[in-house]
């Protein structure tokens, strides 16, 4: 029995023995391959390389060919945008960051579990995150922003428990925040869902998260209050949520979090007043936005908290534009921080003065005011604002005049100062700001002259505007020198004098409008340089002359107004001049031709040319009389002799009324005026009733007007004596027989041949109107 189990004994020993053997060969790597078992670091290196493979695979367009050293030529841990563990060989970052990359993010990323990093920001991915990310156990930053990924945010990330940066700004993403996320990323430093479709609310949870730094939530869909929790974030720094929908008043709770530096609760719906006394404990605050709410009730006082954010040593950009706020801007103003840099209050209700202290904002660079009811005069000390770009002062009540110490802000890019009630000239000194991109003045009571100084700032490119004011003057031939101008408006003042050639140096001029003044002379041939031309503005002035031919071979040209000038001669058809709906020639008594549809008369013939030959009324109606009656007749025999005059009756009573048309109206159907479905019926249509005289062959009223019958103001500004009463009644008759006339050869024109007058009616109508004509004359 003994020998047995000793036997036994030394068989397991042997065994054990031949094992150990075996797994000292394998570490010795003399192991043959039979008996060889794959290590899990060689598994993970495997399992990586197929992962990054089937993630090129999902890549539709690589312009940069960012992957193409993704193959089997090299290790994968060499391939562009991959860092391995040095030890393991395991793909530890995955940086594709701004590659222009195209495609989409496979399941099988979740594969490469030592993975502390995904960088694939600024490319085009698409479709939705996938939950297997969730596997990724040791993921510390994603940033998947500036793409186009959709879906709602995985669940599953929940698992990371290692992140620090989760990073979906600028997706399609929506759904709301998973409550998922709420336990388990208590490391999370920063969280940023800017500008995405998120809805719900922002959760309460977020204010777990006690190692957060920076929260971006804005340009979403949230709704309800900011969340009180929040705010107890101590580690937080900044805090934005603009761009919601979010409502109720502003947390209480913002002075736990004393390291906050940007707070952005822009472009939602909160009510109530600002906590001033909260806020102003936040010492490291450099930039608060409260613009485009429904904050303040326009009562006084509620400036007032601008006393406690002097405290706020290191504010840079205070924002409150576009709220309800009333009472005065509070003189604690001039003792916020001298780092401010930008200052909005514009549209609120506030009113009475800037203060002077103003100046005190020595590095301001945007200043906005404007949309408010602000009274008084802009203090002078605003000159001291030497940095300042952008000063928008419009829409108030100021008054007095124009600081010249305007002169001093040499950086100034913007001006606004329209709709209020400056007075006195423009100061020269505004020529001073060589920087000045956009200069609006319009509105106001300024008088005197526009500097030529102001004429001679080549850099101004957005607009000049200096509309309905009281400027006397000519318009400064320096202004040819605004080579970069895109508009220039100083209409309804009181300029004079020609409109300067110069003008045709403005190349970059897409907007010109000079009406409402009182320019005179003849339209500048420079002009037709003025290639990106769109609106063109002239009107009420005293021009005279022709108009230029080039006006309508503008190709940009999109409004023309000529209106209320002495011009004369005969307008254009072509080019611009054929578009009714866009021009305007009303009240240029001289002007004659152009499209019929502008209803200026036919312009006259010649009058020193022999009038042998041409045919009057007195020879017309009977003549046109007599034909109707030979047509008649010529149908009548045709029927006596059964020649179916019956079937062509209709088409005779038809080119009869194209010839009555013809003969009244000079014109013939293929005149080249007729084009773009104007024809001589619509012609003569367009101008019955109360137009027939601008449609009629003027060489017909030749006798008449000899005689002084037909005198119309509209062919010839004569001084005339004036007409007894037999003439007035002689030259109303002329006009109904005419009108007469045109109705007879509009109805025998009717498309449908139904609708045609009978040849008898036409026969005994041209009758009784050559009867009428005859016997008054």
């Amino acid at each position: 029995m003994m020998e047995h189990s000793c036997t036994v004994r030394n068989l397991v020993l042997l065994k054990f023995l031949h094992g150990f053997i075996l797994l000292v060969l394998c570490m010795m790597s003399t192991c043959p391959e039979s008996v060889a078992f794959p290590s899990p670091t060689l598994l993970g290196n495997e399992s990586d390389r197929l992962a990054l493979l089937d993630f090129k695979k999902r890549i539709t367009e690589d312009p940069l060919s960012v992957m193409s050293s993704w193959n089997h030529s090299i290790h994968f841990c060499s391939w562009v945008g991959i860092a391995c563990h040095r030890a393991t060989q395991r793909v530890l970052i995955l940086d594709l960051e701004d590659k222009q990359l195209v495609g989409s993010i496979p399941p099988s990323i979740g594969n490469l579990t030592r993975l502390i990093e995904i960088s694939l920001g600024i490319n085009k991915f698409h479709g939705e995150i996938p939950q297997e990310l969730g596997r990724l156990r040791t993921l510390e930053s994603l940033n998947l922003s500036f793409n186009s990924l959709g879906g709602k945010i995985p669940t599953n990330m929940s698992h990371c428990t290692q992140l620090r940066v989760f990073d979906l700004i600028s997706n399609k993403i929506i759904g709301s925040i998973p409550h998922q996320l709420s336990s388990r990323l208590s490391l999370l430093a920063v969280l940023h869902l800017k500008t995405n479709n998120l809805s719900g609310t922002i959760p309460g949870w977020i204010g777990n998260f006690t190692s957060l730094r920076s929260l971006r939530l804005g340009r979403n869909n949230f709704q309800g209050s900011i969340p009180n929790e929040l705010g107890h974030i101590t580690t937080l720094k900044i805090f934005s949520v603009g761009d919601n929908n979010l409502s109720g008043n502003i947390p209480v709770s913002l002075p736990n979090a004393s390291r906050l530096q940007v707070i952005d609760f822009a472009s939602n719906d909160l009510t109530g007043a600002i906590p001033g006394e909260s806020l102003g404990s936040l010492r490291s605050l450099n930039y608060l936005n409260f613009g485009d709410n429904r904050l303040g009730n326009g009562k006084l006082g509620e400036m007032t908290f601008l006393n406690f954010l002097t405290n706020c040593t290191s504010l840079q950009s205070l924002v409150l534009a576009y709220n309800h706020f009333g009472g005065e801007i509070p003189r604690s103003i001039a003792n916020l921080s001298t780092q401010l840099q930008i200052l909005y209050l514009g549209a609120n209700l506030l009113h009475g003065n800037l203060p002077n202290g103003i100046g005190n904002l020595i590095n301001l660079i945007d200043l906005d005011v404007g949309l408010n009811n602000l009274a008084g005069v802009v203090p002078e000390e605003i000159g001291k604002l030497e940095k300042i770009g952008i000063l928008y002062l419009n829409d108030n009540k100021l008054s007095g005049p124009i600081p010249s110490s305007f002169g001093n802000m040499t950086s100034l890019i913007e001006l606004r100062m329209e709709r209020n009630s400056f007075e006195g000239s423009i100061p020269p000194s505004l020529g001073n700001c060589q920087n000045l991109l956009l200069l609006s003045l319009y509105k106001n009571n300024l008088t005197g002259s526009i500097p030529k100084k102001l004429m001679e700032l080549s850099t101004i490119s957005i607009t000049l505007e200096l509309s309905d004011n009281h400027l006397t003057g000519s318009l400064p031939s320096e202004v040819g020198g605004l080579v970069h101008l895109t508009q220039l408006d100083v209409s309804n003042n009181k300029l004079s004098g020609d409109i300067p050639s110069t003008l045709g140096s403005c190349a970059s001029l897409e907007r010109l409008y000079l009406n409402d003044n009182k320019f005179e002379g003849t339209l500048p041939q420079s002009l037709k340089d003025l290639k990106g031309l769109e609106e063109l503005d002239i009107s009420s002035n005293n021009l005279s002359g022709q108009i230029p031919e080039f006006i309508g071979k503008l190709g940009a040209l999109k409004y023309l107004n000529l209106s209320c000038n002495d011009f004369e001669g005969e307008l254009p058809k072509k080019g611009f001049f054929s578009n009714v709906s866009d021009v305007s020639v009303l009240g240029n008594h001289r002007l004659c031709g152009g499209i019929p549809q502008l209803h200026l008369p036919t312009c006259p013939i010649n009058k020193h040319h022999s009038s042998s030959g041409l045919l009057s009324l007195k020879v017309v109606i009977p003549i046109s009389c007599a034909l109707a009656f030979i047509i008649a007749l010529s149908c009548f025999f045709g029927a006596q002799y059964g020649m179916g005059c019956q079937v062509s009756i209709l088409g005779d009573v038809y080119s009869y009324g194209v010839i009555l048309l013809e003969m009244f109206t000079g014109k013939t159907p293929t005149d080249d005026m007729f084009i773009e479905g104007l024809s001589i019926y619509k012609f003569a249509a367009m101008a019955l009733p109360n137009h027939v005289m601008d449609v009629v062959d003027l060489s017909l009223l030749l006798d008449l007007e000899a005689d002084g019958s037909v005198n119309d103001d509209r062919y010839e500004r004569t001084a005339l004596p004036k007409r007894n009463n037999r003439e007035v009644v002689k030259a109303k008759k002329v006009e109904e027989c005419l009108f007469a006339v045109m109705q007879i050869g509009l109805s025998c024109c009717a498309v449908s041949p139904r609708e045609r007058m009978l040849l008898n009616m036409v026969v005994g109508k041209m009758s009784a109107i050559r009867d009428s004509y005859l016997k008054e004359n």
